[in-house]
């Protein structure tokens, strides 16, 4: 691959897996384009190949011969027939009141919609390009919000009343910018509205009919007046079976086309997660990043229609938003397996009976997990020693967090850390080796009560407080990490929990972080057989880089601190799945 001075308007993808940067039709980008190709390990792709091939993706026949002396000249005659003169990014829209400005995410939406889309294809599109948006954002001050557009009467017909009346209710349009609707597409009769709006299994039918039934109004409403436009539109103009044209204002132009990609490839060799090296990364890590990469790789997917309909399934099927939302990869990934296009392949096999120093817990969803117990310091210094690992660690003190403590302690890990050393474990045992998910943390430890339970669909409630309720504190820190309170410090918050003063102790820099010694003796509880420290200040990871605690579970925010700048202290236990088979 020769590295390019530009950047290219997207990626085509090749058969075989190679991908290539897409610069412009003129032969010479084209060979531009192909000396930049991303080529598939394994897969050899010489120069003239690679030409051809682009060629062939992009709808015309023969080799890149018949390209340079036939069809460059009718793709000419073509810009030449529409007035088009040069490229211009035509999803690139300035930032606006009605958020049109993600519309340059959506390049490959609109190629997916007309290249494996229902026929025939649309003859423009509204991409937001040269439209009036300051028209829209001067209303900013004059237009109040308003209440529910189905109750707001009719819509006015007068094109700057229908825009004020648009304006009120735009917070209903927001989130609608795809393809996989009508709404945003010429298609020569009226088409389908579908919301991208989604529902958690327990939301009444009566409201997701309110809910849905405002978007209607508004979506139709915007509908009706871009149709009074010229501006914003885009005629599209087919140049193959794979290729097309967009052409917009001023004799500017654009391309979309089969098979197009926002982004090269991701790289097989690194978890863009969570910034590993491929040494550190534990198998579950590599099977999200090989169904990313998978995904990119395949082709005939309606992307955009998939991930909608991924969204519909997970609620559904009583999935959850917030904190405990996996991800859009993870359910696209579910989708996907229960249509049977797609499984995940571990790798390293479960195990059929417990390894040693791991214990058989009976989940109440008939699963079997062997469980460890916190991994100790010691532990953690033998995978240290065995590796060179901390020569290329990145994070706060590992030191700070545990070198007053005994080898017998619970080590104190980043979650980098946790997961290298679940990747050296999983060799060592030749097993699939992860951590709890936040569920199954809680099926084994419940929350202290439904108080906490409720406390813990909020932030970290006690970065700047001690907790009011006095609960055990588990760490020991070489410096104080809350001030004692005063006639100008109060000793708790307010009700609101957003307080203008905090309790939190500042620390110069050349101290921080302070060292965090474990008290002795911990306080200990057990559950399923396991003890796990029950105490405010202790936390242990969970598969996807959250935290789950006695009294707290949740992010912290960075996956490189051990739990320091939130006044706590996480470890971590391993799981492997026993293979029921």
């Amino acid at each position: 691959m020769v590295q390019s001075t530009r950047s290219p308007i997207s990626w085509l993808l090749l058969r075989d897996g190679h991908a290539v940067p897409i610069f412009g039709l003129s032969p010479e980008e084209l060979k531009e384009s192909c000396r930049a190709t991303i080529k598939h390990a394994g897969c050899e792709l010489k120069h003239t190949s690679g030409l051809n091939a682009i060629v062939h993706c992009l709808g015309f026949d023969g080799d890149f011969g018949d390209y340079k002396t036939r069809h460059w000249k009718r793709v000419r005659h073509t810009l030449a027939e529409h007035g088009l003169r040069e490229y211009g990014n035509l999803f690139k829209v300035p930032t606006n009141d009605l958020t049109f400005q993600g519309m340059e995410r959506q390049r490959r939406s609109l190629a997916d919609r007309l290249f494996l889309g229902p026929k025939p294809m649309p003859r423009r599109v509204f991409t937001g390009y040269g439209h009036d948006w300051e028209a829209w954002d001067k209303l900013f001050s004059e237009v109040g919000p308003g209440g529910d557009a189905a109750n707001s009467g009719p819509v006015p017909t007068e094109p700057e009343a229908a825009r004020k009346w648009i304006y009120r209710h735009r917070t209903d349009l927001y989130g609608n910018l795809n393809f996989f609707s009508d709404h945003l597409l010429d298609l020569g009769e009226p088409g389908k509205f579908e919301a991208a709006t989604y529902f958690l299994k327990d939301v009444s039918e009566a409201e997701r009919r309110r809910v849905l039934a405002n978007k209607r109004i508004v979506v139709e409403a915007f509908r009706q007046f871009i149709d009074q436009q010229q501006d914003g539109w885009l005629e599209i103009i087919p140049l193959t079976d794979n290729l097309a044209l967009l052409k917009g204002p001023d004799g500017t132009y654009d391309l979309v086309w089969r098979n197009l990609r926002m982004s090269p490839p991701p790289s097989i060799g690194y978890s863009g997660r969570f910034m590993l090296d491929p040494r550190d990364t534990p198998g579950f890590v590599w099977a999200e990043q090989d169904f990313t990469t998978w995904n990119y790789f395949r082709k005939g997917g309606w992307d955009e229609k998939e991930r909608h309909e991924a969204e519909q399934f997970h609620y559904a099927q009583g999935g959850k938003a917030g904190e405990d939302y996996p991800g859009e990869e993870v359910i696209l990934e579910r989708l996907l397996q229960s249509r049977g296009m797609c499984i995940s392949k571990p790798r390293f096999p479960k195990a059929t009976v417990a390894p040693n120093g791991f214990r058989e817990v009976n989940l109440p969803d008939n699963r079997v997990l062997f469980v460890s117990e916190m991994v100790t310091v010691g532990e953690f210094r033998r995978f240290a020693e065995a590796t060179d690992y901390m020569e290329r660690r990145e994070g706060e003190s590992w030191s700070a967090a545990n070198d007053s403590n005994p080898d017998s302690s619970p080590v104190g890990a980043t979650f980098s850390d946790a997961l290298a050393y679940c990747a050296w474990k999983e060799k060592e045992l030749g097993i699939a080796v992860r951590f709890l998910t936040i569920d199954e943390h809680r099926m084994i430890r419940p929350f202290a009560s439904e108080h906490y339970e409720r406390l813990a669909q909020g932030d970290f409630p006690w970065e700047n407080w001690p907790p009011r309720e006095r609960l055990e504190a588990s760490v020991i820190w070489s410096e104080p990490r809350f001030l004692e309170p005063g006639p100008d410090l109060p000793e708790f918050p307010p009700d609101t929990g957003r307080g203008t003063k905090s309790r939190k102790r500042w620390i110069e820099s050349e101290n921080y972080p302070p060292s965090a010694l474990w008290r002795e003796p911990l306080p200990w509880i057990e559950y399923s057989g396991l003890p796990f420290i029950d105490a405010w200040d202790a936390y242990e990871w969970c598969v996807d880089g959250r935290v789950a605690g006695r009294y707290w579970q949740g992010t912290m925010g960075d996956t490189k601190s051990w739990g320091e700048y939130k006044n706590v202290k996480i470890g971590f236990r391993l799981v492997i799945e026993a293979d029921n088979s």
